[in-house]
């Protein structure tokens, strides 16, 4: 998907949402941006040509280009997109569970008067 496409279809998510570039230099990724009150907020790097569906890795397992799922997933968890209304939009299913809260309970009983 061309950045331009991604960049309108996150537009209709979320209206505060914006792709830029840092800087021209030609090895340097783009963003994703909230923007609020002239205020801009960091979300994600996304490249600023094509943005590929799943990420890329190099063979030695580092981070290549990003794709749009994960960028959707980054944005879902921050509260800044529907899950539901990205999905119908890309048309897609982003299979993945948030992350909840554990209950952490403690056994005051077992851990007392260990030796």
């Amino acid at each position: 998907m061309l950045a331009g496409d991604f960049a309108r279809k996150l537009k209709k998510l979320n209206r505060n949402l914006n792709i830029y570039c840092v800087s021209d230099v030609e090895w340097r990724h783009a963003g994703i941006f909230h923007v609020v009150r002239g205020e801009f907020t960091e979300i994600c790097g996304i490249d600023k040509n094509i943005v590929p569906e799943h990420s890329i890795f190099a063979p030695n397992g580092s981070h290549v280009k990003g794709g749009w799922r994960r960028a959707l997933k980054i944005l879902i968890n921050k509260g800044l997109v529907n899950r539901s209304k990205a999905e119908k939009l890309f048309r897609t299913r982003l299979h993945y569970k948030t992350p909840r809260k554990r209950k952490r309970t403690v056994n005051i009983q077992s851990n007392m008067f260990r030796r």
